[in-house]
């Protein structure tokens, strides 16, 4: 039995990341301050202004402008218009736009003063599913201000992730009877977070880490009601658990269990429906507009294709450009279509793979606990399939894993596991903000190309031990056989004399 005071001090580091040091950055107009100070080459280093710079590094509140502005057209209060916009006007490269002026700070760029409340879907393009709203909104009703609302969002997000690591440590002994503790995975999850960088409370993807969490915990837990309702909800916010339940049916067709599996369905779908309905029935035909600006979306220059081509300017420089549409920035290039089409039939051959495999292994399973580790184990390869192979990945996606990488790693029987997911999740922080800037202007360094593909790479690792063959969960490894100095081990020697 755990000691319960090592485990609620585990809970010391992650609360001093998350809620205190993620929160201590500028402010927007902070930040853009030090950033015309920069330009002007007119500043001399002191103390203060280290300081000022290290808390101006953690300013990442574009995505949070964003929201504030649908949460405030939904609500009927002024917005900021760049944000606020049909599918037409995100197809077009809006990088002069934004560089011209700060389209976020409504002191420089005067809000929109809407008549009525808006219609997203049909007023206006949400590139996001409808459950987006149920983290966007709640922060503007408790204070839509433009400084408060990033803090409230940020705290908001916070929560959610300890909600996530919570449904870790629940998740933990039904996986691992033998192994680590609660206490660990808050201290692992908290070193993860830390790693990942402040990204980890600036979107709303802590939502679907916590539908995740939830998820495992149900379906390894027996819990459908719960798996359900978290499949439900993180379809609804993010659409990406959908792919996940490939392998879902694969474990529960396994293990025989049909009426858990239709009922967790029939949650999920009635949670989805009662979220997405009545954003179909206001906006009509105009709500799959969304569909089609993913659909239309080139190679993101985070996507394992997109890095590729950055690469190739070593060879030939003029090849490959970077255009900012859509929201983000992408890579066009010769190439760039066939990848494109590439980018998007690799996923549905890795989510088959793992179903395959999942299905394979589970003929072997002789307990649940080592059922539902192989059940985290695909689950958490699919997620980095999704990623690595995909046309997009944005670095917020990585915040999908955290804490469920890290309950599988802990589950795992080496440390290596560990390591490796820490290191994805700093090369994660590396590419983005620190190196960021490197592939966002017309010279498009290789070099950002390069800490791409380390970063897809090491997750591609990671996911690849995840699924490597092992001993059973709970069984200890056999000690190393004796050998004897002419090479033959003791036992074979006994089995000849």
């Amino acid at each position: 039995m755990p000691d319960p005071r090592r485990v609620w001090l585990g809970w010391v580091p992650w609360c001093v990341v998350v809620f205190g040091l993620f929160n201590t950055c500028a402010g927007h107009r902070e930040a853009e301050d030090l950033g015309r100070l920069h330009d002007s080459g007119q500043r001399s280093l002191t103390p203060w202004l280290a300081l000022r710079v290290v808390r101006a590094a953690g300013t990442d509140d574009g995505d949070i402008n964003r929201y504030r502005a649908y949460a405030n057209a939904v609500l009927g209060r002024p917005y900021q218009g760049y944000y606020v916009r049909p599918l037409a006007l995100w197809s077009g490269d809006a990088r002069s736009e934004y560089d011209a002026k700060d389209v976020s700070d409504p002191l420089v760029t005067p809000p929109v003063q809407p008549h009525a409340p808006l219609t997203p879907y049909r007023d206006f393009l949400v590139e996001y599913p409808p459950g987006f709203f149920l983290m966007a909104l709640p922060p503007a009703w408790v204070g839509g201000d433009f400084t408060l609302y990033p803090l409230i969002f940020s705290l908001y997000m916070g929560l959610l992730l300890t909600a996530a690591v919570f449904a870790g440590t629940r998740l933990l002994p039904l996986i691992s009877p033998t192994q680590e503790t609660a206490g660990a995975l808050t201290r692992w999850a908290a070193a993860a977070a830390l790693a990942l960088g402040i990204i980890a409370v600036r979107r709303y993807d802590a939502a679907v880490a916590l539908s995740l969490c939830v998820l495992a915990w149900g379906v390894v837990g027996k819990r459908p009601l719960w798996a359900g309702v978290a499949l439900g909800l993180g379809t609804a916010a993010k659409g990406l658990p959908i792919f996940l339940v490939p392998v879902l049916l694969t474990y529960w067709l396994s293990r025989r269990r049909f009426k858990e599996a239709a009922l967790a369905a029939a949650t999920a779908s009635a949670v989805g429906l009662l979220v997405a309905l009545p954003f179909v029935l206001t906006a009509g035909r105009s709500f799959f507009d969304a569909v089609s600006y993913h659909a239309q979306r080139p190679l993101q220059i985070e996507s394992t294709e997109g890095a590729l081509l950055i690469v190739a300017r070593l060879i030939a420089p003029g090849s490959v450009t970077v255009t900012h549409t859509f929201g983000s920035a992408n890579v066009i290039a010769a190439w760039e279509t066939p990848l494109r089409y590439l980018a998007s039939v690799l996923p549905s051959f890795a989510v088959i793979a793992v179903c395959l495999w999942t299905r394979r292994r589970l003929r072997a399973a002789t307990s649940e606990s080592e059922a539902g580790l192989l059940l985290v184990r695909a689950l958490c390869a699919t997620l980095v399939a999704l990623m690595t192979l995909g046309k997009v990945f944005s670095p917020q996606y990585v915040t999908w894993l955290l804490p469920l990488a890290v309950a599988v790693s802990l589950a795992d029987d080496g440390r290596e596991t560990r390591w490796l997911m820490l290191a994805a999740f700093a090369l994660t922080q590396l590419v983005y903000p620190w190196c960021y800037w490197l592939g966002l202007d017309s010279s498009l360094h290789p070099l950002f190309g390069v800490a791409v593909l380390l970063r897809n790479g090491v997750l591609i690792a990671w996911a690849w031990r995840l699924l490597r063959p092992r001993r059973r969960a709970g069984v200890p490894r056999s000690p190393p056989t004796k050998q004897t100095p002419s090479g033959i081990s003791t036992i074979e020697k006994a089995l000849v004399s």
